[in-house]
């Protein structure tokens, strides 16, 4: 299992950058978001459709960044894993939800398709105005560690490295997944 903090580009004002609805509570963002020159370049994961349905089915209503009558395209990955997509949450209360919906929805999903599944999540937090990259890469039972993480970011405010002093932070990644070493990253900043 892997996770990992990061910082991230600010959710709201790239937005505007793009001439997008600035999202607010929720909402899931093109896999590009931070990198694209233009919103035509915008795409989403091919799992967006899935989890806006599980969104809302949960009543978690979700802020879409494109502008009515807008559709992004969607990046279609052959793969034996789960790639979820990008989802932006700056509500603490909200991230039991929907860590929850995707944990089910992956649990009957996955079931029966053989041992060592494994599932990449990815989500931007808005932790004090500072926006956090959370990318998580296990299988569903590790899901739960995520969470505690999640939840841990908004109490963090400048150093990532203090996540280390919280609960359960002993397998938690803490910056930039290119460097790895084993199951852990070095901060080397």
């Amino acid at each position: 299992m892997t996770i990992t903090v990061t910082d991230f580009v600010d959710v709201k004002e790239r937005a505007h950058e793009l001439n997008c609805n600035v999202p607010t509570d929720i909402a899931i963002l093109p896999s590009n978001f931070a990198t694209a020159k233009t919103v035509d370049e915008l795409i989403y994961m091919n799992s967006t459709a899935t989890v806006r349905k599980l969104l809302r089915q949960a009543g978690i209503s979700e802020s879409r960044i494109e502008k009515p009558g807008e559709k992004y395209p969607q990046l279609v990955q052959e793969s034996v894993e789960w790639i979820g997509p990008l989802i932006f949450i700056s509500q603490n209360a909200i991230i039991p939800i929907v860590l929850g919906v995707i944990s089910n929805y992956l649990t009957h999903y996955l079931k029966g398709r053989g041992k060592n599944n494994t599932v990449k999540l990815h989500f931007i937090q808005d932790a004090n105005n500072n926006c956090k990259h959370i990318y998580y890469e296990g299988g569903v039972e590790g899901i739960k560690e995520l969470e505690a993480t999640m939840l841990a970011v908004n109490t963090t405010t400048t150093n990532p490295t203090e996540l280390m002093a919280q609960p359960n932070a002993a397998s938690q990644q803490l910056s930039s997944p290119m460097q790895k070493t084993d199951d852990v990253t070095e901060n080397t900043e």
